[in-house]
């Protein structure tokens, strides 16, 4: 939470609305899951190679 709130804290000082927020959040959350879903396959592939 402490990195949500950074966030909006950031962006407001920024000049960006409530929507626009809203959509760095989103983008920053997918980057994530996608950076952890991505190093699961990564891994198994891994191990189904070995």
């Amino acid at each position: 939470m402490k990195i949500l709130v950074s966030t909006v804290k950031k962006r407001r000082a920024h000049g960006m609305n409530d929507k626009e927020i809203r959509r760095c959040i989103k983008r920053y959350l997918a980057r994530r899951v996608f950076r952890i879903l991505n190093a699961s396959v990564k891994r198994k592939e891994f191990q189904n190679a070995a």
